[in-house]
């Protein structure tokens, strides 16, 4: 019976966490984009933000809404570029910018995309984590190992509250939170989106080692996205900026770092 109550417990607690007014003010219907070229676009500067596909065609909860508006202020106040990844062929109202003003826009049908730049820092959220979110973050990579650039360490910054999932990579039903998991999703009033923040959440409200199975939630993403980058390269895995692990030395001593890093919105820092 004890067990009851406190599912109930976490339940009314992660419900209230998402049920919280996903209109924000700061949401604004922007005009027809003007898209730049993948050879027009110059990233100055060590950081900067993608964003990908920022849109209710999968997104209907809007959940990735608070996050993306937090990284954008964050972008405004420490001058940071940022680039819109958006789809031309969609309805433009079904995106949900805080600003129209991007440093570019740029065409991108399923996340990918042409151009380079040489940032040590790559700040990544917007999508879905199983379909354009991964293909950015894999083309992210590809710009860090296979170019020049590829012998500088990088930072690549994974905005929890930025981006969604179907559930596909993060949650195992052997995982201790998985009946949890199972109650709140049905309770939504969609069956779909949820942001990785909100299954951080989950964990957090119902397993004792809270930061071991974030991590072993939060590897199976690399695992599926990341497992074929270069064995040379060093690999470091962090949570909110704090070091978890590393998960590959490589094989080259000369060879860069590349960290992950699943970090809150509220928790960006150059």
């Amino acid at each position: 019976m004890r067990n009851g109550f406190v599912r109930a417990e976490i339940l009314l607690t992660v419900a209230f966490l998402v049920f919280l007014p996903c209109t924000h003010a700061s949401a604004i219907s922007c005009p027809a984009p003007e898209f730049t070229s993948a050879d027009q676009i110059q990233i100055n500067g060590s950081a900067v933000i993608l964003v990908t596909h920022a849109t209710m065609k999968f997104d209907l909860r809007r959940t990735i809404e608070s996050g993306l508006d937090a990284t954008i202020r964050f972008a405004d106040q420490n001058g940071v570029p940022f680039v819109y990844l958006h789809d031309k062929d969609d309805n433009p109202a079904t995106y949900f910018y805080p600003s129209c003003t991007p440093t570019y826009w740029y065409n991108s049908g399923s996340g990918d995309f042409r151009f380079t730049f040489d940032a040590t820092h790559v700040i990544s959220l917007g999508g879905f984590s199983e379909a354009c979110q991964g293909l950015t973050v894999g083309h992210i990579s590809r710009v860090w190992s296979q170019s020049r650039f590829g012998d500088k360490d990088l930072r690549l910054s994974l905005v929890t509250d930025g981006i969604y999932s179907f559930d596909l990579l993060w949650i195992s039903k052997n995982d201790p939170f998985y009946p949890e998991y199972k109650m709140w999703k049905e309770s939504l009033p969609t069956q779909g989106d949820v942001s990785v923040q909100e299954i951080r959440e989950l964990i957090r409200q119902t397993t004792a080692d809270v930061r071991a199975w974030e991590a072993v939630v939060l590897k199976r993403w690399f695992d599926l996205t990341l497992r074929d980058l270069p064995k040379t390269h060093r690999i470091v895995f962090a949570i909110d900026s704090s070091p978890v692990e590393v998960i590959r030395e490589g094989t080259s001593k000369e060879a860069a770092t590349l960290t992950i890093d699943f970090v809150n919105s509220t928790l960006l820092k150059l």
